[in-house]
């Protein structure tokens, strides 16, 4: 459950744009990609920040193409240019609202930069948001956070509590004591992958 899941996610998260400039998006792509080709399994930090002006330009042509958002995120978080990541994910949220992958996002970013408070409320947010369980990324999302915030022995309490109030089926309580049971004490968000 790291940061490289959770970039994985967001750039499923394409379908929700309302407006789509489908005259631009092959050429975004095309952009994209060469960024992603220039960057892949390199740690030379001037191709990285090369392939993210790429990337500023794939957005500015269309920029309703979240996969680019996704892969500058991800290329942000290797660098360890946290406040891009906000100012990026900010962006984002222009397009697709808050949910409950932004805040996540958001909220990691600001815990890297030892701004407690605006993490905490960032990752509380998607934490409430997370709670309806609508899909595997919110599960696992809950996961991770019910152990970063109250323990793995009180995540696993209130997935029990979960399934008696009738909250979630059994197949459902199997898969989230198991994703509780995943995440690491020690780094329950992914941080330090």
């Amino acid at each position: 459950m790291t940061i490289k899941i959770l970039i994985m996610f967001l750039s499923i998260m394409q379908f929700n744009s309302c407006a789509q400039n489908l005259g631009n998006r092959d050429e975004a792509k095309k952009i994209n990609n060469s960024a992603m080709e220039l960057s892949f399994g390199t740690t030379d930090t001037s191709k990285i920040l090369i392939s993210i002006k790429m990337l500023d330009k794939a957005i500015s042509i269309d920029s309703s193409y979240f996969l680019t958002y996704s892969n500058k995120i991800s290329l942000l978080f290797r660098l360890n240019k946290n406040l891009e990541v906000i100012e990026t994910v900010n962006r984002l949220s222009k397009f697709v609202g808050e949910n409950s992958l932004i805040l996540f996002i958001r909220g990691i970013a600001y815990k890297k930069e030892r701004e407690d408070s605006l993490s905490d409320y960032n990752l509380k947010s998607a934490l409430e948001m997370s709670a309806e369980l609508k899909n595997d990324f919110d599960k696992m999302m809950y996961s991770q956070l019910l152990v970063y915030f109250e323990g793995k022995k009180m995540a696993l309490n209130k997935c029990n509590q979960l399934l008696n109030d009738g909250i979630i089926l059994k197949d459902e309580f199997i898969e989230l004591q198991n994703l509780i049971q995943s995440v690491d004490d020690s780094d329950p968000l992914g941080i330090n992958q």
